[in-house]
């Protein structure tokens, strides 16, 4: 029983918690809440979810996803943990190997497989010198599978779904951060998630910059995503005709500082 209703059916129905508190207690014997490991992953020698982000506090070098200049521990330690300590998957697309990164390329990998080490783990990357410099020096570890070109083109990213077979439970999208970079990607592998998977945007920060905004603040991606979150709440904004239609098997967006994550229906 949770510990808010017991105390509720204490103060509420003395006579029936009498009754619930010797019918139940036992001699020598305390009630009992499991924690969110006890059958799980503790139960087989898995470390904690809390200790497993502690390690990845501890990697070098260290990514700028967390800890520092951004903190998407906050979204990814939320949303991840579904999987922690599962034998299987996820299939995991990241965009982006961080080959522009003063720290070098490959850093998120080593955080990616520390917290799901048995993922399915792709990278896409527009350097392809990069990524096979990576693979030489084995700064990428042999069991992760690269793609390569360019976000923004819909041709490359219907190569990338059809290379690595799609049916993703996860994609992060840390590319090239324009607004057409990421609603291409995001157009072209959507279907290619699987229902109840997750779509991760990484650095929306910038998307009105003029680096970034390579549509003239037409189609900035923060406005779609407002767009769609509009949609989601309010019962009159789903019948009226929307410059950015929310899909229909979008079943959430959740933001934090600078990043949303959109969940697709099951």
């Amino acid at each position: 029983m949770h510990v808010a209703l017991f105390a509720t059916v204490l103060m509420c129905a003395p006579d029936a918690a009498t009754s619930l508190i010797q019918t139940t207690a036992q001699p020598k014997r305390i009630l009992h809440f499991p924690s969110e490991y006890e059958d799980g992953a503790s139960r087989r020698g898995v470390m904690s979810w809390d200790d497993v982000w502690a390690q990845v506090a501890t990697l070098q070098p260290a990514s700028d996803k967390w800890f520092g200049t951004h903190e998407y521990q906050i979204m990814y330690k939320l949303m991840l943990q579904r999987w922690h300590g599962s034998a299987v998957g996820p299939k995991f697309l990241e965009i982006g190997l961080g080959c522009d990164m003063v720290y070098g390329p490959g850093a998120s990998v080593k955080a990616w497989q520390t917290m799901l080490p048995n993922a399915d783990l792709w990278e896409a990357e527009y350097n392809a010198a990069c990524v096979n410099k990576s693979m030489a020096d084995g700064t990428l570890p042999k069991d992760v599978s690269t793609l390569t070109g360019d976000q923004g083109n819909p041709e490359v990213v219907a190569h990338w779904a059809e290379k690595s077979g799609g049916n993703f439970d996860v994609v992060v999208d840390d590319g090239g951060h324009t607004n057409k970079m990421i609603k291409t990607s995001f157009d072209g592998l959507w279907p290619h998630v699987k229902q109840g998977g997750l779509y991760f945007l990484e650095d929306l920060q910038v998307g009105r910059a003029k680096h970034y905004d390579d549509t003239g603040g037409a189609a900035v991606m923060s406005d779609i995503l407002q767009s769609w979150v509009e949609q989601l709440l309010i019962t009159s904004a789903k019948n009226l005709p929307q410059r950015f239609p929310v899909p229909a098997d979008v079943a959430y967006v959740l933001c934090q500082s600078d990043a949303c994550v959109i969940g697709k229906k099951m």
